[in-house]
């Protein structure tokens, strides 16, 4: 029996009916658009075909003209603590169109699908203006997505301004992640026009990195070409009538350089330039008042961050090459016997200069293998050699850097070993000491009747360097073939970025 339900009007109204309205228009064999959808699915065809809507944004398309968005108060409240505020909070607008002035017609619907469906679409012209609308609607999710996307999409000529935005908004990991290209591909990037335009801020956030890896000499005729930029824009350099609209002009001086880059200035070391570097960058461009000053500056200067060398983000410590053996039949006294052993350990200490220093991963030497196939006949020993290229083993590798938290094992064979390169899930921050860090590489394999001999490529004694550390090790087995370490930028004070380094290298 069908079951009934109230009109308006009080009138009693059959399901049947209430069927009949729903489903006017569509053909009996038609089935309900809802069947197939899930609740974002749902959610976002409502949205897209205007159904049951309660709100309108009013919005202005990049062509120019007004547009209307329909949606759904509840939908968006539920969804957004800032559309909650708007529609429902103490100031809430209480009429049926809202007003949007902060973000285009486009933009806006892309915020509302995604509200929708947690679902969007992002291109490179869209994706920064996206961030940008995502931190002012705070959608933490939305955020990340943009972020990951921006940073897919890095450029030589666009990375600066992607930094820009980052320290704009407080990104971390956008800010990282643009610091990191920066440096890496410091001798391009400087070259672009993106560096000439970004801000004092940025600019002093770039020169600060320890890790922006370019001639110093390189650095001032950029910084000097910046200021000028920022002078003529500012209209603090009135000679020769200048047009503000042109780039760069060679035939003017900078009158203030100093004073234009603020800060920045601090963190170009002059101290890295010899004289000539020096003179062949300031002599047509500062005048000698300016030079004068400049180069009080060196004898004022308290900062650590003056003098010392830039470094690549990333460095390779290789250990020389050389031969080492270790068997794992070690002869005793007695002629006929000899004592196994299934494991080799190999010590390097590891000295770090100055700073902190990450270390990364490491690489292993080239194996080759040398068995012996011992037996007894007649009291005496025999022994036949074979060498195969194809003779492999199993082994257990484990690696341990003392006082950190490094104790890192895996099962693999000897040839595999040789093309291994291990990465650090978590890399290893090592402090400057005079206590070196001790480095344990222990290889084991089972115990067997075989005397196999392995044999490596690098010396078993001797020391590798590169700017901020020292490797060492003594007459041992040689396994390690490389290092991998990545120097810190320095550029945030040692404050929480410091703090969290000593966390993660605990």
């Amino acid at each position: 029996m069908a079951s009934n339900k109230e009109n308006s009007d009080g009138t009693d109204v059959s399901t049947e009916e209430i069927d009949d309205r729903t489903n006017k228009g569509k053909s009996p064999t038609e089935r309900p658009w809802q069947e197939d959808k899930g609740v974002p699915e749902s959610l976002l065809y409502a949205y897209e075909n205007s159904l049951w809507t309660d709100v309108t944004l009013e919005c202005t398309a990049e062509n120019g003209d007004v547009q209307f968005i329909k949606a759904h108060k509840m939908i968006l409240a539920s969804r957004n603590t800032v559309f909650e505020a708007m529609l429902f909070g103490p100031a809430a607008d209480k009429g049926d169109i809202i007003q949007i002035s902060t973000f285009s017609y486009e933009l806006m619907d892309l915020l509302l699908k995604y509200l929708y469906s947690e679902k969007t679409h992002i291109t490179e012209s869209t994706a920064r203006p996206m961030f940008e609308m995502a931190y002012f609607y705070q959608v933490p999710a939305l955020i990340n997505l943009c972020s990951q996307y921006i940073q897919s999409i890095f450029r030589d000529d666009s990375v600066c301004g992607i930094l820009e935005l980052a320290l704009l908004y407080d990104n971390v990991g956008l800010r990282n992640a643009a610091c990191d290209y920066i440096d890496q591909n410091a001798i391009t990037v400087i070259e672009t026009d993106g560096f000439l335009q970004v801000s004092e801020m940025c600019l002093e956030y770039i020169l600060r990195g320890d890790t922006f890896h370019v001639a110093e000499k390189t650095i001032l005729r950029r910084a000097i070409e910046w200021a000028k930029k920022n002078e003529i824009k500012d209209g603090l350099n009135k000679d020769r009538n200048l047009d503000k609209n042109k780039k760069n002009p060679s035939d003017i001086s900078v009158k203030h350089f100093k004073s234009t880059l603020g800060n920045a200035f601090q963190y170009i070391r002059l101290g890295a330039m010899s004289v000539g570097e020096f003179s062949e960058c300031v002599e047509s461009t500062l005048s000698a008042e300016e030079i004068k000053d400049i180069l009080k500056f060196p004898k004022n200067c308290s900062t650590k961050e003056f003098h010392p060398h830039r470094l690549p983000k990333k460095e390779t410590l290789e250990f020389k090459n050389g031969k080492t053996t270790w068997s794992s039949c070690q002869k005793s006294s007695s002629r006929n016997s000899g004592l196994f052993s299934s494991s080799s350990e190999s010590m390097y200490e590891i000295t770090v200069r100055k700073s902190l220093i990450i270390c990364k991963g490491i690489t292993f030497s080239e194996i080759s293998v040398l068995v012996d196939i011992l037996g007894e006949r007649f009291g005496s020993m025999q022994t036949t050699k074979a060498v195969d290229p194809n003779l492999d083993f199993t082994v257990k590798m484990n690696i341990k850097i003392a006082r950190t938290r490094l104790n890192y094992s895996f099962i693999t064979t000897i040839q595999d070993l040789s093309a291994y390169d291990l990465e650090f899930d978590s890399p290893i921050c090592l402090r400057a000491s005079e206590d070196p860090y001790k480095v344990v590489v222990k290889m084991e394999l089972q115990p067997t009747p075989l005397n196999i001999t392995f044999t490596t490529n690098q010396c078993g004694v001797g020391s590798a360097e590169i700017e901020n550390a020292k490797v060492e090790w003594n007459n041992q087995f040689s396994i390690l073939h490389k290092i991998l370490f990545s120097n810190t930028s320095n550029r945030v004070s040692k404050g929480k970025e410091r703090k969290k380094m000593d966390d993660d290298g605990k």
